[in-house]
């Protein structure tokens, strides 16, 4: 993925966006190309190493096993764009093969990393609770000095609903 952005010219673009104070959130493997490096010694994706985008201070090493979980928690204390979800209750789940280390500050109480309007972490669903999406849309309503005055859906149980329906249809 990271030689595809480079490559394309997606990772300039994705930078230039950065440096006009474009908020970026990026998730699992966006979230390990905006690091410094990634490695792959024992070839479980393309093998070798290669350069981020160096958004994040974070290193990305790839192991054999692939990390499959749920998670929920909340998110840290944090500053800049993304300081409307700080406290927020998150959930989702993780799958990603290896380990990042990271020096920035924590984004979720889970990990994941923040500098200033660059956030990343390995949450997939990150955004499906309503407190969360709520916050961020209001947020982005605000950016551009509108007033947000709909309503917010929590995805999970949208989706737990779409499923009892069609459980329903199908007995």
């Amino acid at each position: 993925d990271m030689e595809w952005m480079r490559n394309s010219g997606m990772e300039n673009t994705v930078k230039s966006a950065v440096q006009r104070g474009v908020p970026i959130f990026g998730i699992c493997g966006g979230y390990q190309i905006m690091g410094r490096k990634i490695s792959d010694p024992l070839g479980s994706e393309s093998g070798g190493e290669i350069d981020g985008m160096g958004l994040l201070d974070i290193e990305t090493v790839f192991s054999g096993e692939k990390r499959q979980t749920r998670i929920s928690g909340k998110f840290c204390n944090i500053g800049g764009f993304f300081s409307c979800l700080s406290g927020a209750d998150f959930y989702g789940y993780e799958i990603h093969m290896g380990r990042t280390n990271s020096t920035e500050q924590h984004l979720t109480d889970c990990g994941g990393s923040v500098r200033g309007d660059v956030v990343g972490c390995y949450v997939h669903g990150i955004f499906d609770s309503a407190q969360v999406s709520g916050a961020l849309v209001k947020r982005l309503f605000e950016a551009k000095n509108l007033t947000f005055n709909g309503t917010v859906t929590d995805r999970r149980q949208y989706r737990d609903k779409q499923l009892d329906i069609l459980a329903d249809t199908v007995r």
